[in-house]
C-alpha cells in the first residue's frame, strides 16, 4: 500500500467506542419525536450495539478523500438520495481499511449513516445528507454533494429518518 493511502486513512483526532442506546439518546436530545425502530419500527434504524465516533476532522478528511463528487449530479438518477448512500457505503469500506490496515479487534462501524428530512438549514425542500455523531462536536449533518458540514439544531433541521 502505498504512504499516501495509509496517510489518508490515518485518524485524525480521538476515535471513541459509543453504545448504539447512547447513539439513540444523542438523536433524541435534538429530535424527540423521532421513534427508535429497534424496538417498535420507528424512524432511527441504528443496527450494531456499538459504534466508533470520530472526530469533525476526521469526518471532513474522509468527505475530501471519497469519489463521490466524480460524480455529476442528474435529477432522479443520479441526485441526493444516491450521494448520501454513496458516501455511507465509502465510511463502511474506509472503516474496513483503517482496520484491517492497523490488524484492529473491534471492528464496530462508524457513527455516520444517512438521514432523510426537510429544512436542513432551513431550507424548505426535502433532501438526503449524512450524519455522524463525533467525539468533539456532538451531532453534526454533512452534504457529501460540496462536503459542507454543520452542527445539527432542530430548529433549521428537520429530520425525518437516520440508518446507520
Amino acid at each position: 500500500m502505498a504512504a499516501q493511502d495509509q496517510e489518508s486513512r490515518k485518524v485524525v483526532g480521538e476515535i471513541m467506542k459509543i453504545s448504539r442506546s447512547d447513539l439513540v439518546e444523542k438523536l433524541h436530545n435534538i429530535w424527540p419525536y423521532l421513534i427508535d425502530g429497534h424496538s417498535k419500527g420507528g424512524h432511527i434504524w441504528i443496527p450494531d450495539s456499538s459504534y466508533w465516533t470520530l472526530t469533525k476532522k476526521d469526518i471532513e478528511w474522509i468527505l475530501t478523500d471519497t469519489w463521490i463528487d466524480k460524480y455529476r449530479y442528474v435529477a432522479e438518477g443520479f441526485d441526493c438520495d444516491d450521494s448520501a448512500m454513496l458516501f455511507h457505503a465509502f465510511c463502511v469500506q474506509e472503516r474496513y481499511k483503517r482496520m484491517r490496515d492497523a490488524n484492529a479487534s473491534g471492528w464496530f462501524s462508524f457513527a455516520i449513516g444517512q438521514c432523510w428530512g426537510t429544512k436542513f438549514e432551513g431550507k424548505d425542500t426535502s433532501h438526503a445528507i449524512n450524519i455522524a455523531i463525533t467525539s468533539d462536536e456532538g451531532v453534526i449533518l454533512f452534504e457529501p454533494q460540496n462536503d459542507r458540514t454543520w452542527i445539527a439544531d432542530a430548529g433549521r433541521d428537520h429530520v425525518h429518518f437516520i440508518r446507520m
